[in-house]
C-alpha cells in the first residue's frame, strides 16, 4: 500500500521497467514489420470492426477493475478511520476512567500516571504493529521475493518493527512478541 498523495515516477519505473522494455521491443518489432512490408509493396490493412469491439471490451473490463479497486480502497479507508476513532475514544477513556477519584484516596498519582503510560504505549504499539502487519506482503503473492520485499527505501522489515513498535514496549515484552506469529493479536491479548 502506498500512502503518499503523489507517486513519483521513480517508484512507478522501479516496478514497471521490465514491462516497459518488453512493450517497447514488441511495438518496435511490429513497426519494423509494417515498414518493411510497406517498402516491399505489401499494404497490411486492419479492419476497424474487430479492433473497436476488442477496444470496447477492454474498456468495460478496465472500468469494472477500476471500480473494484476504488471500492476496496474506500472500504480499507473507512475501516482504518474506524480504528483511529476507536483509538481516540479508548485513549480518552483510559485517561478519564483510571484516575484518582476524590472519594478514593488510596491511589498514588505516580502509579496512575504509570498505568496511563503503559496502557497508551501498548495501544500505540498495537496500532503500529497492525499497520506494519497489514502492509507486509503476503507469502502467496507472486512478487513476495522480488520487488516488494525491500520497497520502503531499502529498510528491512525488522528495522521497521524495531523503530516503530519497540519504543512503546518493554524489552522482555518485545522479545516475547517477536516470536509470535501475529504480533498485533498478541499485543491486543496482553
Amino acid at each position: 500500500m502506498f500512502v503518499h498523495r503523489n507517486i513519483p515516477f521513480s517508484i512507478i519505473f522501479k516496478f514497471a521497467w521490465k514491462y516497459l522494455l518488453i512493450f517497447i521491443a514488441w511495438s518496435s518489432f511490429w513497426i519494423f514489420c509494417h515498414h518493411f512490408l510497406h517498402s516491399c509493396g505489401v499494404h497490411v490493412l486492419i479492419p476497424f470492426a474487430p479492433v473497436s469491439t476488442i477496444g470496447v471490451a477492454v474498456a468495460f473490463y478496465l472500468g469494472f477493475k477500476n471500480n473494484q479497486s476504488y471500492d476496496r480502497f474506500w472500504e480499507a479507508r473507512t475501516i482504518w478511520g474506524g480504528i483511529v476513532n476507536g483509538s481516540r475514544v479508548w485513549g480518552n477513556q483510559v485517561l478519564s476512567y483510571i484516575s484518582n477519584h476524590p472519594h478514593h484516596t488510596y491511589s498514588d498519582p505516580a502509579a496512575i500516571t504509570d498505568v496511563h503510560r503503559r496502557l497508551i504505549y501498548r495501544h500505540l504499539a498495537y496500532i503500529n504493529a497492525l499497520r506494519l502487519n497489514l502492509r507486509k506482503p503476503s507469502t502467496f503473492s507472486p512478487n513476495y521475493v522480488g520487488a516488494v520485499k525491500n520497497f520502503h527505501f531499502g529498510t528491512s522489515e525488522r528495522q521497521d518493527w524495531d523503530n516503530q513498535v519497540k519504543p512503546f514496549l518493554s524489552e522482555p515484552e518485545y522479545d516475547f512478541l517477536l516470536a509470535a506469529q501475529n504480533m498485533p493479536a498478541q499485543i491486543l491479548r496482553r
